[in-house]
C-alpha cells in the first residue's frame, strides 16, 4: 500500500444502546466510512477556504494604505526618455537581401 492508501484506526466509545452497535461487527468498518465520507468533504472545502483565507487577509494587508509592502508595478529608477525611433533602420531589419 502506498502512504496515501494507508489506513489509520480510531477508537471510539458508545454507549451499549448506540444504532451504530447494531450494524454486525463485520461490516461496521466499511459503514463507518461511508457514513464518514461527507464528513471528509467537508472537512477538505474547510481545507481550502482557510488557505483562501489566509491568502486573502496577506492581500488585503498590502494594499491598506500605510502599508510597507504596497502593490505598485516595480518601475526601474531610471527617469524615462522618449527615444526617437528611426523607423528605416527599424524596418532595414526586415528587408530581404
Amino acid at each position: 500500500m502506498t502512504k496515501q492508501n494507508t489506513k489509520q484506526r480510531i477508537s471510539l466509545r458508545l454507549p451499549s444502546n448506540h444504532p451504530f452497535l447494531s450494524i454486525p461487527q463485520e461490516t461496521r468498518s466499511d459503514m463507518a466510512e461511508l457514513l464518514l465520507f461527507p464528513v471528509k468533504a467537508w472537512l477538505e472545502i474547510h481545507v481550502k477556504l482557510t488557505a483562501i483565507e489566509t491568502k486573502l487577509t496577506q492581500i488585503e494587508s498590502k494594499t491598506q494604505p500605510g502599508s510597507h509592502e504596497t502593490a505598485q508595478p516595480k518601475t526601474n529608477n531610471a527617469p524615462e526618455q522618449e527615444r526617437e525611433i528611426d523607423i528605416a533602420a527599424f524596418l532595414s531589419v526586415f528587408d530581404a537581401d
